[in-house]
């Protein structure tokens, strides 16, 4: 895992607590198979030392908000170029994004 698809032509970081510890590609699901055939790669988790120490994206855990309710989806480009973030994203943010993607 990294910053860079090693295959494709963009690679989405998918952290949201409904995935497995950590996947790739079709491992995280049908979202894999989908984000593969848009032509690009996808690194998933639901680690949350990531989500609180790496992206600070989640509420503090003593927070009233469920965590459920959160999750980020960045989108980098092939030389890891981070060209969009989609704070509260869920597995079903993955078509649209990839909908966005292709349009000019």
């Amino acid at each position: 895992m990294g910053s860079r698809p090693s295959k494709g032509k963009f690679l989405i970081h998918l952290l949201h607590p409904e995935l497995p510890t950590l996947c790739v590609d079709e491992e995280c699901g049908e979202i894999g198979t989908l984000v593969q055939n848009y032509g690009g790669q996808l690194y998933g988790g639901s680690e949350l030392k990531w989500i609180y120490g790496v992206f600070d994206i989640l509420p503090p855990r003593n927070s009233s908000k469920k965590i459920t309710e959160y999750g980020v989806l960045i989108v980098s480009d092939t030389s890891g170029k981070v060209i969009l973030i989609y704070n509260h994203a869920k597995q079903d943010s993955v078509p649209i994004v990839l909908e966005n993607l292709q349009k000019p």
